[in-house]
């Protein structure tokens, strides 16, 4: 296998680990919490911005019709996790933001994930070395760009836009 077969392999067998995590990390978020893949990946995408994101943007980067979309930020807003608005720039926009419920969700889930990722290293320790952390970081940057692109679009500039450029 080649090297590149090798690190596709790997960067895959991550991808899959982490829905995995993520999965795990929402069953046991707690009581009233209940959200699908599709609606954590609704309130990552909103909770990026702290002006708001667009429900274009938002079925843009969750590869979802804007309908769906529409629907499920819907249910999201009657949970109390996002409130909506018109985009005053633009009447036809609605613009979406995370509540302070949404937050917090939002931030315990990561917490979950992080303390769950922590006990996978302290089971199976990693020297993470510069080299490693940099490669790491490279490799989410070319996934955050593939996905804001899509299979054949043109390269997007993802550290700057997603704060990863602070080495």
């Amino acid at each position: 296998m080649s090297s590149t077969a090798r690190l596709i392999a790997a960067i895959e067998g991550l991808v899959v680990e982490g829905v995995g995590i993520t999965a795990l990390s929402l069953a046991e978020a707690g009581p009233g919490v209940e959200l699908s893949l599709i609606q954590w990946r609704a309130l990552v995408i909103i909770g990026s911005s702290t002006d708001g994101v667009r429900v274009g943007e938002i079925a843009r980067l969750s590869g979802s019709a804007a309908p769906a979309v529409s629907r499920l930020l819907r249910r999201l807003e009657r949970r109390g996790f996002i409130t909506s608005e018109r985009d005053e720039s633009d009447r036809r926009a609605t613009i979406v933001r995370l509540t302070d419920l949404g937050e917090t969700v939002r931030s315990d889930i990561v917490r979950l994930r992080q303390r769950i990722i922590a006990s996978a290293l302290a089971h199976h320790p990693v020297v993470p070395s510069t080299d490693v952390v940099d490669a790491l970081l490279d490799i989410t940057v070319a996934l955050v760009e593939a996905a804001d692109r899509g299979p054949d679009g043109p390269p997007a500039s993802a550290r700057r836009d997603h704060g990863l450029d602070d080495r």
